[in-house]
């Protein structure tokens, strides 16, 4: 839900449902209050699994619970492993209900996250306005200026930083918390996260209804080629840093693993999808990650862990498991248009990327004033 800031020209905010500034208080509160049960979510999780997983062996092997455990973990595994093993990219269980809960604004107001619409956005909307989907002239009785992105093309939107969770990434477009289908209507969002949690049982559930698919090459391409998929309108959100740039979180400093990176652009123009860059301003300052320094013979374990498994080692803390409560402002780009190229050469490729990186850039320092002052250059690696 958005608001014209009258402190910021062209810059649009949240706007939250239900609550004025005589009741921050109270939502404060109630903010703190879904944290708790969130974790005390995670901890029942953890023991359901527990339970469901040693069961047997407190049962006994003779008894008919234990058969009856035994049998239904072998069903949903095999019906997970063989009969529904696609739906990780397919994205078939996405769950609008589940997306709206009410539950995702609690939480992430406990910060705040807020989406911040470019005034490079606005400008490209208006100059897409006949071919954009209607509908987000008035958001929450607010007039703006923005009014959606053509759903006649695919888009590849990237989050930068990292941070820790990426929070932002989550509130601003795995849910409906910030009102991502009034803001954007005729678009599906998909958020690409880290394989694993696909092979989880019952949050494999969770994240697939959210509309999330495994951050690969071959599940982002298949929404965002209208050929494989079908389809337009798809909103495909990655954070290319993944975790090499968990590692560079830090309270004081915007670091990007980006360097390196050179398939998201290939990808990119091989479907024609436009490049949406975006920056996140709090995303590294509600939690404090400790990490050995670039270079050092522990950072290159962390980094061989990463690299070959897929698996973060490091330690974190924030208030406790909980983070701190620092605003994280998530400031979204005008996208940059890529012609379809099924063949693309390394020049193009790397003039996508250059062209990218000074739009992320100059969307930085254009931004940095109004959400953190104090920072300084970004940094990429």
């Amino acid at each position: 839900m958005l608001s014209v800031s009258s402190t910021k020209p062209g810059i649009l905010r949240p706007f939250t449902t239900g609550h004025d500034l005589d009741s921050q208080n109270c939502h404060k509160v109630v903010s703190l209050a879904v944290f708790i049960v969130t974790n005390i979510f995670w901890l029942y999780y953890f023991y359901l699994l527990y339970c469901l997983l040693t069961a047997p062996f407190y049962f006994g092997p003779s008894h008919p619970r234990s058969s009856v455990l035994l049998v239904g973990i072998i069903c949903y595994v095999a019906y997970h492993w063989i009969k529904d093993k696609d739906t990780s990219f397919r994205g078939v269980y996405l769950n609008k209900m589940l997306r709206h809960a009410s539950f995702w604004s609690n939480l992430f107001n406990y910060f705040p996250v807020q989406m911040i619409l470019s005034d490079e956005l606005i400008e490209y909307s208006q100059k897409n306005q006949e071919f954009s989907t209607s509908g987000s002239d008035d958001v929450q009785g607010h007039r703006c200026a923005f009014s959606g992105l053509p759903a006649d093309r695919n888009y590849l939107l990237c989050y930068h930083p990292h941070g820790l969770m990426g929070q932002g990434a989550l509130a601003c477009f795995g849910t409906e918390a910030v009102g991502f289908s009034k803001v954007f209507p005729g678009l599906k969002p998909w958020v690409a996260i880290h394989p694993a949690f696909f092979r989880a049982p019952l949050m494999r559930e969770i994240v697939l209804s959210l509309g999330s698919i495994a951050a690969t090459n071959n599940e982002i391409r298949y929404q965002l080629d209208t050929e494989m998929c079908g389809d337009k309108g798809n909103l495909v959100t990655i954070v290319p840093g993944g975790g090499m740039e968990m590692l560079e979180s830090r309270n004081d400093s915007y670091t990007l693993y980006l360097n390196r990176r050179y398939g998201i652009f290939r990808l990119a123009l091989e479907t024609g999808s436009a490049l949406i860059p975006t920056i996140s301003f709090g995303e590294t300052k509600v939690y404090t990650v400790i990490a050995a320094k670039r270079g050092t013979f522990f950072r290159r374990i962390q980094d061989y862990f990463i690299e070959m498994l897929g698996v973060q080692t490091f330690l974190f803390y924030g208030n406790g498991l909980a983070p701190y409560r620092r605003s994280v402002n998530v400031v979204v780009g005008a996208p940059i248009p890529c012609d379809r190229v099924p063949h693309p050469t390394r020049e193009q490729i790397a003039e996508l990327k250059s062209n990218y990186i000074k739009s992320l850039t100059s969307l930085f320092e254009k931004y940095k004033v109004f959400f953190d002052p104090e920072a300084g250059e970004l940094e990429m690696i």
